[in-house]
């Protein structure tokens, strides 16, 4: 099985491009219950990982990405809110 994160629909240079998906104690890591049916606890902490590296290199990403799974699980959405939210990991049936 694999995982990848679907590329971004807004130029990375866009105002909407300023999310690093890095928890805190302000912003804190979230995994919905039908998220962690459809995938594992390390397949989850994978593509937070493969997130935050991604983020760093583009100088920011948009608040809502996506990883696809190549086995029909379907996607893995991560959304970073704004302000003193929190950085969720869902499907898109959640949100």
């Amino acid at each position: 099985m694999t995982l990848k994160l679907r590329a971004q629909d807004a130029p990375l240079d866009g105002p909407r491009s300023r999310h690093f998906f890095t928890p805190n104690a302000a912003k804190p890591f979230r995994v919905t219950a039908g998220a962690l049916r459809a995938f594992t606890r390390s397949e989850i902490a994978w593509c937070l990982a493969s997130l935050q590296d991604a983020a760093r290199s583009a100088s920011g990403l948009e608040y809502a990405q996506a990883f696809e799974s190549d086995d029909g699980r379907g996607p893995l959405w991560f959304i970073e809110d704004d302000g003193e939210g929190a950085i969720t990991a869902l499907l898109p049936s959640e949100y």
